[in-house]
């Protein structure tokens, strides 16, 4: 018998177990499959970030599973995680799909990011004279009746249709 290990009435546990000091089955059992799932969800989110997939792509478990090497089950959890990230879209009966942003979340998104980015400048940046302030907002009027005149019914439809294609 080794001191501070399984007696007789655990006679369940197996070598590893005696010589790694881990816990009964079970809990080896559920803690592997959890670990398993956050490794799929890690890397399956990292891929998702790195645009590894298209929007609106569908994610197959099989497929997955095999690029992963895992079961469907840790494959599953991982998209459950995800859908509740946003960064995917779980449709009963027909599966998961890499998640679009719809026009408003889009502009949404870009409302944030412009109140950050004036933040940074104020917080960042040296002070500023009301004079110069007034010198950039006469340049940037300026430019834009250029930008007005200069864009086209051409480059109108353009970007319609690209914004057409983000909704």
């Amino acid at each position: 018998m080794i001191p501070g290990h399984a007696t007789s009435g655990d006679a369940f546990l197996t070598c590893i177990h005696l010589v790694c000091n881990r816990s009964p089955p079970m809990t080896t059992r559920a803690r592997a499959r959890t670990y398993l799932a956050d490794t799929v969800y890690a890397a399956l989110r990292q891929a998702l970030l790195d645009r590894e997939f298209d929007p609106g792509e569908p994610l197959t478990e099989l497929e997955l599973s095999r690029r992963f090497r895992v079961s469907r089950t840790p494959v599953r959890e991982a998209l459950a995680k995800l859908e509740r990230d946003h960064l995917v879209r779980v449709v009963p009966k027909k599966g998961a799909f890499v998640r679009t942003l719809s026009h408003d979340e889009l502009r949404d998104l870009y409302e944030v990011r412009e109140a950050l980015e004036a933040l940074a400048v104020r917080l960042g940046g040296p002070p500023v004279r009301r004079e110069e302030l007034e010198g950039f907002e006469a340049l940037k009027r300026r430019d834009v009746r250029r930008a007005e005149r200069l864009m086209t019914l051409h480059v109108r439809r353009v970007r319609d249709a690209i914004f057409r294609l983000v909704d």
